[in-house]
């Protein structure tokens, strides 16, 4: 036995189609798609996966985008470089006047990594630029501190996850 349900609206019907139209007539973007992730040293040596994917979405100068890495290999990776993120689909808007120089994603990484009494994991795209760091923030300390190679080698494989927001100029 089913469920009947009536909804009552005051609107007319929005035709999702003759709106994307209208935002492209106004030249605000509309754009989603896939893209590959790649995790790198300051040398650009790049580290292997079982699992690595991209997604976004782009919404005028607004770029949501989800990274899956699993079962990180960092093997031939410098392990006192800091741990970046390149292939990002698009490059972030450049910092001018009072806008940020990075911007903040969510991050977490499997497997129990110990970062000293970290409070926050981050992924901090730099302005001008399609690469994201991570790092965390610790308890009464406000400045980013970077996560290295090392932090992630310990022979356990590891996975990360990030999703967020970051602006393009």
């Amino acid at each position: 036995r089913g469920i009947i349900m009536t909804v009552y609206a005051s609107k007319p019907e929005i035709n999702v189609r003759e709106k994307l139209n209208e935002l492209s007539a106004n030249q605000i973007r509309f754009e989603q798609g896939t893209f590959t992730p790649e995790i790198i040293d300051n040398s650009g040596n790049k580290a292997s996966y079982s699992y690595n994917a991209g997604f976004y979405q782009l919404v005028g100068g607004a770029v949501y985008v989800t990274i899956d890495l699993r079962n990180i290999n960092s093997t031939g990776l410098v392990s006192t470089d800091q741990l970046r993120i390149n292939n990002l689909p698009f490059k972030a808007m450049k910092a001018e006047n009072s806008l940020p120089s990075t911007q903040v994603l969510n991050l977490k990484i499997q497997n129990g990594v110990a970062f000293g009494g970290a409070d926050h994991l981050i992924a901090q795209v730099n302005a001008g630029s399609d690469v994201c760091t991570l790092g965390y923030i610790s308890s009464g300390n406000v400045s980013f501190s970077g996560v290295i190679i090392d932090d992630i080698n310990d022979g356990t494989n590891r996975d990360i996850w990030i999703s967020g927001t970051y602006l393009i100029g």
